[in-house]
């Protein structure tokens, strides 16, 4: 071979080192940039939840003094439940909040501020139920007179508005940051896949022109162009499967503090919410894979049984459609009901219906007050003057006979100028007064009620002409046989400009998920493409050169497949482990004897390897895949890992009730205890990968799928005495699990 031929041969090595470094580093920038993109996701859900947080406070404080002015008017202690339960509320609210604006100085300033405020408001309001009890409401109602309650709450008001106004601000700050932080990924991602897509071409085109004449060359391309296509089938099916577990993902996400759990058509669960398992009394990895009316709608308010069958909520997981409720039961770990409201959306997927997915929120407190109200009219009456929200009542022709100083600052009127008016005149806006009338006589004549008990939402005049939205209810109760009718109202402008911007966040979330998907597909495909390139080409290089390639040369050549194929395995790594635990199949008996010799057929570990698998191994009622999967990187971790002179590996097995325990031990050099947990994270190994090849994915994948089907896995090992991988397996696995 002539010089000019060496130094074309050793450019074109040189330019593949080059093009696998790129590769390297643009897979590490981007693994970069993907946890900085994270990151920013996770500050901006913090806020969020501090800003949640900061409602509670500021709701239970006015609970606190609600109760307190209830007791001291009626001198019911029914009243002192809400205060109470406030009472125990505000420290916790005020504890989660100093923990989550740990890092914020100026917020953990305001909170010592509002935590002495929130202080005085129980400490007065306290002092008022004190005077009631001892003194009877006279004095009660001095205290009230006083107004030290109304100047603490007005001042937490103040308070809270400030650091909302803060949390805000750092809100708007890190959705920017994120946004940037999303841009500099797909930069890399573009700029570096494409300047190693022209490297790999340009290669690729120098060396097209010393073989294109050999026949055997074209026949390999032409092999080569086959697995492509078959790989590029496989890959797009995994691109499917992976949509599909971000959409079951992004229904998680739209949950915020209620209740939130996926089924499949089964009525298994797939998924379920902190949130929703801490009101259920369980923890999500005890539902998960659980028949979910079994566990929590088996029974009916009255204690009576549950068909299945009956049930909306497994109908709907079944047929696709939605339903709802608002005054329903479900029931927790320990057996006591919680009253819920709930509704349900289907899991569509290409057209296909997957299941179900069920949003619920705990509403006892809402029951108890509606059953005090019903308990004593006359009493609520009392009680609902001295409410914040505005209490009028009218009499069955319409007219006006009451009107609370919560409507008085609503509406704008002062009593003496609503009272004895028609009610339609006063806050009904004019195009639905005839309704309003029409609905009233209607009423009165056939008892037919469309809004009499039911929570509306509509707008509401005020006496100036401006409109702002009300929630409304509205009771009947009959005096001296006389019907007379009290609505309850509420101003939600606040809340549904609130609901508004959640609804935007959860709109932005949900673009974030779909460009973090792209980047998925990116890293999956788009670098591996010019990896299987390089590889192959130096492949056809070396055949080229025969016994030419001798030396330095060749381990260069060696060294960059090497590495290729290492960068491969990283990724497919990656992919196996987002993977781990999700795909489904039918469980069917196993035989974990004859499962764990195709395995070891598989792996076809070294002659000089010794296996010992224990007599009489168990049979199993599972997914064979996740199984094997198990065995498969134990096994494999232990020949890599087993004694040098001598190696010996077995496999044994015991009876854990409703486990079987498996054991995989190794006579290699152990493991210290300090590092037993570190070796199950994701890409951690003990060794150098130069001297033991492996991408410290396996055994994360193994902890993944045991998890995900109910057991556990860990290690038993100390320095030099070998290493004993145990693991829990379900004797019979549940379907869906």
């Amino acid at each position: 071979m002539s010089d000019n031929s060496i130094l074309r041969l050793r450019s074109k090595i040189a330019a593949g080192l080059v093009t696998a470094v790129l590769v390297l580093v643009v897979g590490a920038m981007s693994f970069w940039t993907l946890l900085r993109a994270a990151h920013s996701f996770e500050e901006v859900s913090h806020t969020s939840r501090v800003l949640l947080e900061q409602q509670k406070l500021l709701s239970a404080l006015v609970d606190v003094e609600t109760a307190a002015r209830g007791y001291a008017i009626t001198g019911d202690s029914a009243f002192l439940g809400p205060f109470y339960a406030a009472r125990t509320a505000v420290p916790q609210t005020i504890a989660r909040l100093r923990q989550m604006s740990s890092d914020h100085d100026e917020q953990l300033s305001k909170l010592n501020t509002m935590e002495s405020v929130a202080n005085d408001q129980l400490f007065v309001n306290d002092q008022i139920i004190d005077f009631r009890k001892s003194g009877g409401f006279e004095k009660a109602r001095a205290m009230i007179a006083t107004g030290q309650a109304k100047i603490v709450m007005d001042h937490a008001r103040a308070l809270t508005d400030s650091m909302e106004r803060e949390e805000n601000r750092v809100l708007a700050v890190r959705a920017s940051r994120q946004k940037s932080d999303e841009l500099l990924a797909f930069l890399i991602i573009g700029i570096g896949g494409g300047i190693a897509f022209l490297l790999s071409l340009l290669i690729n085109r120098s060396i097209h022109s010393d073989v294109v004449e050999r026949e055997r060359q074209r026949e390999m391309i032409e092999k080569q162009t086959r697995q492509l296509t078959k790989q590029a089938e496989t890959l797009a099916a995994q691109q499917k499967e992976q949509q599909r577990l971000n959409r079951e993902m992004q229904a998680l996400l739209d949950s915020t503090e209620a209740g939130f759990y996926g089924m499949d058509t089964a009525g298994n669960c797939m998924f379920i919410n902190r949130a929703g398992a801490r009101l259920l009394g369980y923890k999500p990895k005890e539902l998960i894979g659980r028949q979910m009316h079994d566990m929590v709608h088996y029974r009916r308010r009255d204690g009576s049984k549950y068909p299945q069958s009956e049930c909306p909520i497994f109908l709907a997981s079944q047929r696709g459609k939605s339903a709802a409720a608002e005054d329903e039961v479900f029931w927790k770990r320990d057996g006591t009901p919680l009253a819920v409201e709930y509704s349900t959306s289907p899991i569509i997927q290409d057209g296909e219906h997957r299941g179900a997915v069920v949003a619920f929120a705990d509403i006892t407190q809402r029951i108890a007050a509606q059953r005090a109200m019903k308990e004593s009219e006359e009493r609520k009456a009392a009680v609902l003057r001295s409410t914040l929200d505005s209490i009028i009542s009218m009499d069955r022709d319409g007219i006006v006979t009451e009107f609370n100083p919560a409507a008085e600052r609503a509406f704008g009127y002062r009593p003496d100028e609503a009272i004895g008016k028609p009610l339609a005149e006063l806050i009904i806006p004019e195009r639905f007064r005839e309704a309003h009338r029409s609905g009233l006589a209607r009423y009165i004549d056939t008892g037919e009620a469309h809004v009499i008990g039911q929570r509306l939402e509509l707008p509401a005049l005020r006496k100036d002409g401006s409109e702002f939205q009300a929630e409304l209810t509205i009771t009947r109760s009959d005096i001296d046989g006389e019907p007379t009718f009290t609505g309850v109202l509420r101003d939600i402008t606040q809340r549904k400009t609130q609901e508004a911007e959640r609804d935007q966040l959860i709109k932005a979330l949900a673009r974030s998920n779909q460009e973090l998907d792209q980047f998925a597909y990116v890293a999956s495909h788009d670098l591996k493409a010019p990896l299987r390139g390089i590889a192959n080409l130096s492949q056809w290089i070396e055949e080229d050169l025969g016994d030419v390639l001798q030396g330095e040369n060749k381990e260069q050549m060696e060294l960059l497949r090497g590495r290729v194929h290492r960068m491969e395995a990283l990724i497919d790594g990656i992919l196996q482990y987002s993977r781990a635990g999700r795909v489904k199949a039918k469980p069917e008996p196993i035989d974990t004897g004859s499962l764990v010799r195709d395995v070891i057929e598989l792996i076809a570990p070294p002659k000089a390897t010794g296996i010992t698998i224990a007599a009489d191994m168990p049979t199993v009622k599972a997914e064979r895949i996740p199984l094997q999967q198990v065995f498969m990187n134990l096994l494999g971790n232990a020949i890599k890992h087993a004694g040098a002179e001598d190696p010996r590996i077995e496999i044994l097995w015991e009876d854990a009730g409703p486990f079987y325990e498996f054991t995989v031990r190794d006579n290699g050099q152990g493991i210290a205890p300090q590092y037993h947990e570190r070796i199950f994270g994701i890409f951690q190994t003990l060794e150098a990968r130069d001297k033991i090849e492996g991408t410290g994915i396996g055994l994360s994948v193994v902890q993944k799928i045991v998890e995900a089907k109910g057991g556990r896995v860990w290690v038993e090992s100390d320095v030099g005495r070998g290493a004993k991988f145990k693991f829990l397996w379900p004797k019979v696995e549940i379907t869906g699990a």
